[in-house]
Parts: structure tokens; C-alpha cells; sequence
């Protein structure tokens, strides 16, 4: 089921300059794919289907790492579950320790009339890949399936309307599903401090687990913040770092002369353990997807510019960030067009715990359908037929 994705892997990454995304590490992330046990009956997730893929490209002048994203929309927690009820090619999804426990979310998640059914949006599968995925051996290959970070994507009554009770209660049914332990209650009050600090347009929007580190540490996601809107919020909510230093460093980046460089909300993921909000946080930045998708470019290129004059991003990582968007789109039936767009969704800053910074974009390639000029809209099957034949 993830095996697949190698040659999804090939056709992004024939569309990314290597400044980017070096053969090296295009050959470290289709070793780690290949270790998953091939599927030779039953559905595929849709990120394999239909062959979106997400990549966390870093910047930096010496940073050659890129990892792995993909969504698990309801369609695709279906198919994990019905592959999962295969005999032979489901095992995987039965047995392995951390998988296991992925099936067992997607399981609690489908429970019509359930919390989890109720709440839950998506999920958000991310896999490391580190240098040594790319020479394993076979038999090292076989030894284990990576543990996967997992995000949990909540709807918006969860995130913006849910009850304090009800937010306790979906983050330890999921956390308890994924680790095996219950979250300290502590970790329970930090959240609802940062809730409650939260603006009004703002909203609790994913929380996410690294499966192999355990529960003792969460990462939060909150949407809908405005640059001017996130120091008062890390200060109230105990953030260790310097929240003034941070902002200053920020409107730095998104000003040029009083004119906004990029739309004003963002989102911040913070880490939080028993003992508080941890030093490290991250700063989501989203670019305009629109301007991406109908003209193939980058809209906020003078803030990308900015990243390279701060020494955040190098010069020639910059030349080819500016080269990725685009699209690729078939006719089909003569009632619309179908292939993929190439797009960055949005820049991270990832603040360590010493105050560095490390720039970051995600990047990826989605399905994209539209109508023909002057066709009459398409029909279900039609649809169906497009989508599937479309891998």
C-alpha cells in the first residue's frame, strides 16, 4: 500500500530541482516506503490512488533531509481498513507494533455515532527519513516498519466549539489508542490555558504524536493567529523562549515598507509535557494557493527573499523554490481536465531550543480537476471513471 508510493516518489522528484531534493535523499525516502509490505489485493490509500504526495524540504545551505507527508482523509481510513481485513496483505496493519495501533484509530474513528466519528476531520501520517534508509540492506530492511508521527486533524467544532470535557476526553481516547498510556492531567490544563488565550478567529486545529517517543510530550497546532496576535499569546500561555525577540524577528520577515508580505494567519505549534510548554515551537506561514495554481508562480517571493537575506534560506535553494509550482492536466471525455498541481502550502519556522531558527517548506503535488472550457458539468460516474483511471 505504501510500497507504491516509490514511483509517486520518482514523479515528484523529476519535477524538483536537486538543489532541493538531492538524488541522495529521493533514494533514502523510496527505501523507506519500500519496506512496507506490497498490497496485492484490496484498496490503496489515496495518496498512493490518486498520487498526491507532501515533502518537508529544509532550507538551509547544508540541509539535505526531506521527509515524508501524507493525508488520511475518511476515504482512505475505509481502505486501511479494509486492507487490514486481508488475510496475507493485512497483516501489517494487525501485527506491527505501531501500525497496529494506527489500524485501531482508524477503527474507533469509523464507530458511527462515536466521539472520534463525530470529531475527527483527517489525519496527517509524517515519516522521517534519515541517511541510513537509503543503504540498508534487504535484511535490514525487513527488521521493523518505521513509527510513523501522526497528526490528528480536528473538525471545527472540535477545534473552535467543543467543551473543555470533550477536548480531555478525544485527546486521551486517541492518545491512549496510539501510545498505550493515558497523558498526564497536567498536559490536559496546559491545553486548556492555551485555549482559552486563544483570539477569537483562532482555533485548536491538529495535535500530533510521535509514536516512538511515547505521550509525555504533544504538539499542538493552533490556526488563525495574526503575526501581531502570537507574542501575547506565548506569553500567556508560559512559552519559555523570548516571545519579544520572536516577534521582532517575524514582522521582520513579513513587512516591507508597511506593505504584508504574506496573508495574516498563521499557525503555531507548541510542545507541551507535564511540566509546561516546551522551548521548542514552530510558525506555520501559508502562501496564496491560488496564485500557485492559475499562474504557476509564487506570489510572496520578495518574503522568500527575505528568508535568503536573513540567512535562512540559501541563495540557490531560493532559485528553486521559485521553480516548483505548476501543473499538470489531461482532457478527459472532453468534459474536464485532470492531473496534478505542484504546490508549496506554506513555509515553517522551527525555533529550537536556544532561540535558532530553521526555515523550512512543504511542498506537494495534489489531484486537481476542472471543467473544460464550456463543458457541462460531469456526472458521478464520469467523475469515478476520471479519478480512477488517473494513478
Amino acid at each position: 500500500m505504501l510500497a507504491k508510493m516509490s514511483s509517486v516518489i520518482d514523479q515528484l522528484a523529476l519535477q524538483t530541482p536537486d538543489r532541493l531534493w538531492p538524488p541522495d535523499a529521493v533514494a533514502g525516502m523510496k527505501a523507506l516506503v519500500e519496506r512496507f509490505p506490497t498490497a496485492e489485493t484490496g484498496p490503496m490509500i489515496g495518496a498512493v490512488r490518486f498520487g498526491i504526495l507532501g515533502v518537508e524540504l529544509r532550507l538551509g545551505e547544508r540541509e539535505v533531509q526531506v521527509d515524508l507527508s501524507m493525508p488520511i482523509l475518511r476515504e482512505d481510513r475505509d481502505a486501511i481498513l479494509e486492507l487490514a481485513g486481508h488475510e496475507e496483505d493485512g497483516h501489517w496493519l494487525r501485527e506491527d507494533l505501531w501500525w497496529s495501533r494506527v489500524h485501531q484509530l482508524c477503527r474507533r474513528w469509523a464507530e458511527a455515532g462515536g466521539l472520534l466519528h463525530r470529531h475527527l476531520e483527517m489525519l496527517w501520517l509524517e515519516l522521517d527519513v534519515l541517511e541510513s534508509d537509503a543503504t540498508q540492506s534487504d535484511s535490514e530492511a525487513q527488521v521493523g516498519l518505521p513509527a510513523p508521527g501522526i497528526f490528528v486533524g480536528f473538525s471545527r467544532s472540535a477545534g473552535g466549539e467543543a467543551d473543555a470535557p470533550t477536548r480531555r476526553q478525544l485527546l486521551q481516547e486517541i492518545v491512549l489508542v496510539l501510545t498505550g498510556e493515558i497523558p498526564d492531567p497536567a498536559v490536559f490544563e496546559h491545553l486548556e490555558v492555551c485555549v482559552a488565550a486563544l483570539p477569537e478567529a483562532a482555533r485548536l486545529q491538529f495535535f500530533g504524536l510521535m509514536l516512538s517517543r511515547g505521550s509525555g510530550v504533544v504538539r499542538f497546532v493552533f490556526a488563525g493567529l495574526s503575526a501581531v496576535e502570537i507574542r501575547p499569546f506565548l506569553e500567556t500561555v508560559g512559552w519559555p523562549g523570548n516571545a519579544e525577540a520572536l516577534e521582532r524577528t517575524l514582522l521582520g520577515l513579513l513587512s516591507d515598507e508597511d506593505r504584508r508580505l504574506l496573508p495574516d494567519r498563521a499557525a503555531v505549534q507548541i510542545d507541551v509535557a507535564a511540566r509546561g510548554v516546551q522551548s521548542r515551537l514552530g510558525l506555520e506561514l501559508p502562501l496564496d494557493a491560488t496564485t500557485q495554481r492559475h499562474q504557476g508562480r509564487v506570489a510572496e517571493e520578495r518574503f522568500l527573499r527575505r528568508l535568503a537575506d536573513r540567512g535562512l534560506c540559501s541563495a540557490a535553494k531560493l532559485e528553486a523554490l521559485l521553480e516548483l509550482p505548476g501543473r499538470s492536466l489531461q482532457s478527459w471525455g472532453e468534459v474536464y481536465r485532470v492531473g496534478h498541481t505542484r504546490q508549496i502550502h506554506h513555509i515553517k519556522l522551527a525555533v529550537g531550543g536556544g532561540g535558532e531558527i530553521e526555515a523550512k517548506a512543504y511542498y506537494g503535488r495534489i489531484l486537481t480537476i476542472e471543467n473544460e472550457p464550456g463543458a457541462p458539468p460531469p456526472d458521478a460516474v464520469s467523475l469515478g471513471e476520471a479519478l480512477t483511471g488517473n494513478r
